[in-house]
């Protein structure tokens, strides 16, 4: 069940940040933060969900200019959000080290 509930969050995730990749452009704005974050998150959930978004960003880099607003997002949104997560999973199971799913899935 609980597989089941991570898989359609994750697509709702994806359906919502590809709204907000279309709107995307050569600025560092609300939508390369919301695109961004729900990135991470689904990320976070499950490493295999980025790989179509590789593509997808790589035209947004090449054609519109978007390199900059990406790399500032990946700094102040992606990175904090997989911190945060790391933490959160770090304190549910309650470990001595941390614990990182994705890390544990490969």
């Amino acid at each position: 069940m609980t597989r089941t509930l991570t898989n359609s969050l994750e697509q709702t995730f994806t359906m919502v940040a590809f709204f907000y990749y279309l709107e995307q452009r050569d600025k560092f704005n609300k939508n390369t933060i919301i695109l961004t974050a729900l990135i991470t998150i689904s990320f976070m959930m499950r490493n295999t969900s980025p790989v179509g978004w590789v593509p997808l960003l790589a035209i947004k880099v090449f054609k519109e200019g978007s390199l900059v607003p990406f790399i500032l997002s990946g700094l102040f949104v992606a990175l904090p959000i997989m911190f945060m997560c790391i933490w959160i999973d770090t304190t549910m199971y309650e470990a001595s080290n941390w614990v990182v799913t994705s890390y544990n899935f490969l």
